[in-house]
């Protein structure tokens, strides 16, 4: 017959300081639950910053930009935006990037005559 093995107090200890620090890492989502929805921080409206509020006419219609937006990461916000570029000016783009890359890696070591 099979004993039960008792957890030593050390283990309960560690499993319980894992748990933990994986609830923190999940982002603690139940933690707005105990503090309210703004996570107990306050967030106070100042009037003075109202003055610069820009309020849209009812009626504005903007044009269409025809660029197509795809989000691919939201922190740091990372977009591509199709059609942005035309190819010559990627290429011009592509062309520069490799003029910085050389002044970075080789500009230290070049000596400046007078």
């Amino acid at each position: 017959m099979l004993s039960a093995m008792p957890f030593a107090s050390g283990t309960i200890l560690q499993y319980t300081f894992l748990a933990v620090f994986g609830y923190i890492l999940a982002g603690a989502p139940f933690l707005s639950l105990l503090a309210g929805p703004s996570g107990g921080v306050v967030n106070h409206f100042s009037f003075d910053q109202a003055d610069n509020l820009v309020v849209p006419e009812p009626d504005l219609n903007c044009e269409e930009y025809g660029y197509k937006v795809h989000l691919l990461v939201r922190e740091p916000l990372v977009a591509y935006i199709e059609g942005f570029l035309t190819n010559e000016e990627a290429e011009h783009v592509v062309k520069m990037r490799w003029v910085y890359l050389n002044l970075l890696l080789i500009g230290p070591y070049l000596e400046v005559k007078d």
